[in-house]
């Protein structure tokens, strides 16, 4: 059995062929609170069922 060499493969690329990374995809929105139900400030969640901010859960 004999070996046979065979010539080296050429690889030949065009611009056409580049892969393209997608873009990142858009982050989800914030989630948006309604104003404090005691003090009307800036709420950071739901506390016993009203939205409310830290001070006043």
């Amino acid at each position: 059995l004999s070996k046979v060499a065979l010539p080296p493969v050429e690889s030949q690329s065009s611009g056409s062929e580049e892969i393209i990374p997608s873009p990142p995809s858009p982050l989800p929105p914030p989630r948006v609170y309604k104003p404090c139900f005691v003090c009307q400030d800036k709420s950071s969640g739901y506390h016993y069922g009203v939205s409310s901010c830290e001070g006043c859960k």
